[in-house]
């Protein structure tokens, strides 16, 4: 019985560590042409702001989820090598939408 029991727990908290570690993500943008991205975790906090020129490109990629359905994200990428997800979800029309309205705000 302990175990069983401790093979839960290690899964347990090792499950929680990697949802732990994935970000809150809100980004913003204003009329005047910045962006600011604030990423959440537990216990920390950071912001950034961008200028339109430091976003290279915004695309939509597609991927599968864990029982084979398509799954989509608005992906951004910044000239300084990283990239936030702006959206996400399971409605393809949806994330281009974003994506649209995101291009939009950019020119």
């Amino acid at each position: 019985m302990p175990t069983v029991l401790s093979i839960f727990w290690a899964a347990g908290l090792g499950m929680a560590s990697h949802f732990l570690a994935v970000p809150c993500v809100k980004a913003e943008g204003d009329h005047a042409g910045s962006f600011h991205i604030e990423r959440r975790w537990l216990f920390r906090r950071g912001s950034q702001t961008l200028q339109r020129q430091d976003i290279a490109s915004a695309e939509l990629v597609e991927t599968k989820d864990s029982e084979g359905a398509p799954y989509f994200s608005v992906r951004a990428a910044v000239t300084a090598g990283w990239s936030v997800e702006i959206a996400e979800g399971s409605d393809k029309a949806q994330c281009e939408q974003v994506l649209k309205d995101f291009e939009a705000a950019l020119d």
